[in-house]
């Protein structure tokens, strides 16, 4: 409906102003203002569209005041993403999630890649510090970084590319980090008698189609070699038809100490084991968890990378024990956190759907266990 505007009269226009944080349009009119002062004929509407106005402001307001910018395409990064889902729900929300090309999985992980790309990483980015890193664009975050303890007080001597990560029982429960350089592998053994790790999970092999994933970091024989300062003897190798499972003796001046190292060898880079295999890696993951629960300081997972493969076994670990006390799970929100200790844990969609295909079959090996277990107590009760 038209009409004609009113001599000496000013009109500004009609504007929307958006939420970005819950997505509602506030329509605002600004109606036509005589030059002379006086209120428009429709000044109800005004008072109520400031009224209407005045909360987007205040959230404005409240992100700033806390540092996030409501118009950056990072700006709501400090939110902790969360999504619980019930066990007994678990296998409808899987199918769910997997209708359109998994395009609801999709969505999911978009919003994980936004996790910590402001969070800084200075000393790896030093000059000094750049030929140890494997990839240029996969470097730890300072503030969780594993430092070196060197007598060396030269710049950079405490740097190594890895971080530790929170688990189930601990806040560093974990170390992730790279698969070993020739010029790193030291710092490798070095980190581990420091931590007192006492077990190593590799996920890769040395070479890879053709390509060489992780330096042969150990002794190829019984004989003792000498990495810097530290001995390392292997005392065992044995072969299964996924893994190998290696004993070390690691030792420096009187300081001795044994480590397991156990290496999962048929999962392939950037993706993750085949559709059968699903059973072989939680077996895998399942006998490391055995051994951890009888060892000391954080256990050392790496693969190439040290993001996808073992972001993904991280994952699987910590929700094989998550599941044994609890009948919900919460993987993005598992994800996201991992993500914020390390950059680009669980490196692709695909390893993250292959997460909750996993925990599927750990559901039902969990409701298999209690149905025998209730076999057992019937029987028991009859006799």
């Amino acid at each position: 409906k038209t009409s004609k505007v009113p001599p000496n009269s000013v009109i500004l226009c009609s504007i929307i102003v958006t939420n970005l944080e819950c997505g509602a349009g506030t329509f605002v009119n600004f109606a036509s203002l005589e030059r002379d002062g006086k209120l428009p004929y429709n000044w109800r509407r005004s008072v109520f569209a400031f009224l209407t106005l005045l909360p987007s402001c205040l959230w404005t307001d409240y992100l700033l005041a806390f540092y996030i910018n409501p118009w950056s395409k990072n700006g709501l990064k400090k939110r902790k993403l969360t999504n619980p889902v019930q066990l007994d729900d678990f296998d409808s929300y899987v199918k769910d999630m997997a209708k359109d090309s998994d395009y609801k999985f999709s969505l999911q992980f978009e919003e994980l890649k936004l996790i910590g790309l402001e969070t800084p990483h200075f000393a790896a980015d030093l000059p000094m510090n750049r030929s140890k890193n494997r990839y240029t664009n996969i470097l730890p975050y300072d503030f969780s970084r594993v430092q070196l303890v060197s007598m060396n007080e030269e710049e950079g001597s405490d740097y190594i590319n890895a971080n530790y990560i929170p688990g189930y029982n601990c806040s560093q429960e974990y170390i992730a980090t790279q698969g070993p350089l020739p010029e790193t592998r030291n710092d490798f053994w070095k980190m581990v008698l420091q931590q007192k790790s006492q077990i190593i999970v590799m996920l890769t092999q040395c070479n890879e189609k053709r390509r060489v994933k992780c330096d042969h970091y150990w002794p190829f024989a019984e004989e003792p070699v000498l990495y810097g300062d530290i001995t390392v003897e292997m005392l065992s190798e044995e072969e299964q038809a996924d893994w190998v499972f290696r004993n070390f003796r690691i030792s420096y001046a009187d300081e001795v100490q044994d480590v397991m190292h156990f290496n999962y060898t048929s999962w392939p880079d950037h993706g993750v084991p085949p559709t059968n295999a699903a059973e072989s890696i939680l077996q895998f993951v399942q006998m490391v968890r055995q051994q951890a629960m009888k060892s000391k300081g954080p256990m050392v997972v790496h693969c190439s990378a040290g993001v996808g493969r073992t972001g993904t076994f991280i994952a699987l670990d910590r929700l094989l024990q998550h599941i044994h006390d609890h009948e919900f799970v919460d993987i993005l929100g598992m994800v996201s956190d991992m993500r914020s200790y390390r950059m680009s844990m669980v490196q692709t969609e695909e390893q993250y759907i292959f997460i909750h295909q996993c925990v599927q079959l750990m559901w039902l090996k969990k409701k298999q266990q209690f149905c025998i277990s209730d076999v057992i107590y019937e029987n028991v009760s009859k006799s």
